[in-house]
């Protein structure tokens, strides 16, 4: 069967992956050589989505994932975790309506886990990054979030670290509207060729 690989411990004991045609549905996880395979997570209806990444606890003893549900509100992320059998299953970050897209995280080595999310509805286009301290031993928070730093008209995504968790690196991107201007035939049936007003490209990162 063919799979989309997501990461690999940090001990290189196991691998996270999903099914295609699970792929955002469920997470499974096998050892190294591919024995062990077992299904972990699994989302709890039709309207959510699990996975996209699997982050993994220093001592890869731990998987973090982000859980989307959509609802008349927009869409829900919750970020949580859960030990290599599916027990133990924590909420790190509480169920929040974001939009696109989402919140992106990751798990450094001295327990933290830095997340970016969109500010706020009414600043869709702004991102933060937040810092998150967890209990080793449980996988519980330690303390309420705190922003670290905001990206004005940009988000972040795609984020990983380095083995020291000393540099992050990420995708900063923002999205650019364009105008678009156009006359009709005489007649009035037809459009005519329209001729483009902003100067900007319609997508930037960085």
């Amino acid at each position: 069967e063919s799979a989309r690989a997501y990461s690999v411990s940090p001990d290189g004991a196991c691998v996270a992956f999903a099914p295609t045609d699970q792929q955002s549905s469920q997470i499974w996880l096998m050892e190294r050589d591919g024995g062990n395979a077992r299904k972990v997570v699994e989302s709890e209806s039709d309207r959510e989505n699990i996975g996209f990444y699997v982050r993994w606890s220093p001592d890869s003893r731990r998987i973090l994932y982000r859980r989307m549900k959509a609802t008349n509100e927009g869409w829900v992320n919750t970020l949580e975790s859960c030990d290599l059998q599916g027990g133990g299953r924590t909420v790190l970050v509480a169920p929040q309506v974001h939009l696109y897209p989402g919140i992106h995280a990751v798990w450094l080595p001295d327990w933290r886990v830095l997340f970016s999310k969109t500010v706020s509805p009414g600043r869709p286009r702004d991102s933060d990054l937040w810092e998150l301290l967890v209990n080793a031993r449980t996988g519980e928070p330690r303390d309420r979030p705190r922003v670290i730093h905001t990206w004005p008209g940009y988000y972040a995504s795609g984020m990983s670290v380095t083995a020291d968790g000393r540099r992050l690196a990420f995708a900063k991107w923002r999205e650019q509207d364009d105008v678009y201007a156009a006359g009709l035939s005489p007649d009035g049936n037809r459009l005519q060729e329209p001729k483009r007003l902003t100067l900007e490209s319609s997508l930037e990162s960085s």
